[in-house]
């Protein structure tokens, strides 16, 4: 930054109610309240470890070079956009992405929240940081003289309550230096407003589930981090206002990831008409990411638009479909092949 540009912003990292998988009233209540909640242990341990020798499978499979044990050769790393999100480049249909969406944990706390287990789930993207203590490059792209990229995942045309997004945290806050996934509490309940307030801006995205607030609006003055474990998963209402901020760390330079969080988004199944279902298949057997709602199945290679001149790399091994169980491919189309 030039001595002109305004000191970045940080948020505080804050302790905050962690409820059981089990504890489905008090998941709700704060949720619905707050506008996000904390649901520990949805991993434990062991799936932990298999999850994180997952993504490392993944990502040494799209960037040549790349070495899970030799921090040096993390310069080759898979393409990642603001705050450290890899939407393309199969990260959606990955083994690592498949092996966490589909926990019995995290689908039974959806379950609850839908009052049905018949659910379809996003092929949602990865998010990963390399410790830019090592190279202040690796730093994720996060708009940092703006305080972030605050945004809602929903049209501010239908102001009501339709989505719940989610993420599990692989590694936990600690790990990131003292970044992480950043909300405005409470903010679910302004989103009335920013039809009414500026038009314009809503018209600007066109129809599309996402929204920015202005950058000087007061209620960015109250964001935080809510402080996560390994293996929680963080629930938030698409209506909240959030984003994925580093600290002002930098984490350390030692051969270890600053965060790593796999998103993932489950909405009833009877929301999804059969040209979705069809798109969905297809998706699995292309390899495509998708965004965040299962029953629209809008491929992430659209997003390409807002970032001209990026280039995907040119893909070397062939793609090579997920093998999925029954009740995962019942999180595709509502049946068991």
């Amino acid at each position: 930054m030039s001595s002109d540009d305004p000191a970045p912003r940080y948020f505080p990292v804050v302790d905050v109610p962690r409820f059981g998988p089990d504890n489905h009233a008090a998941i709700r209540e704060h949720l619905h309240r707050e506008g996000y909640a904390v649901v520990e242990n949805i991993l434990n341990a062991v799936e932990l470890d298999t999850a994180h020798d997952l993504f490392w499978d993944w990502a040494e499979s799209v960037s040549g070079g790349l070495t899970r044990r030799d921090a040096s050769t993390w310069t080759s790393w898979p393409v990642a956009v603001d705050g450290g999100i890899m939407p393309w480049q199969g990260s959606g249909q990955s083994e690592f992405a498949w092996f966490v969406r589909s926990r019995p944990a995290l689908v039974g706390a959806f379950a609850s929240l839908w009052g049905t287990d018949e659910l379809l789930v996003s092929f949602d993207a990865v998010c990963a940081w390399r410790p830019w203590g090592r190279d202040p490059r690796w730093k994720p792209s996060f708009r940092e003289a703006d305080g972030g990229w605050f945004h809602v995942d929903q049209c501010p045309d239908r102001d009501r309550f339709e989505c719940v997004q989610g993420l599990v945290d692989i590694l936990g806050t600690n790990a990131s230096g003292g970044g992480g996934f950043a909300v405005v509490p409470r903010s679910h309940s302004l989103f009335g407003l920013w039809r009414t307030d500026y038009p314009e801006t809503v018209d600007s995205f066109g129809g599309d589930d996402y929204f920015e607030p202005p950058r000087d609006h007061p209620c960015l003055q109250t964001a935080v981090v809510p402080r996560t474990r390994p293996g929680d998963l963080v629930l938030w209402d698409s209506r909240t206002v959030h984003c994925s901020s580093p600290g002002p760390g930098p984490p350390d330079g030692g051969p270890r990831l600053a965060r790593l969080v796999c998103y993932a988004c489950l909405t009833p199944s009877e929301r999804a008409d059969g040209p979705c279902l069809e798109r969905r298949r297809r998706a699995v057997r292309d390899g495509l990411t998708t965004t965040h709602v299962p029953e629209k199945a809008e491929s992430t290679e659209g997003m390409l638009r807002f970032y001209p001149g990026l280039k995907l790399p040119i893909v070397s091994r062939p793609y090579v479909p997920p093998r999925l169980s029954g009740s995962q491919w019942q999180l595709v189309d509502g049946s068991a092949s």
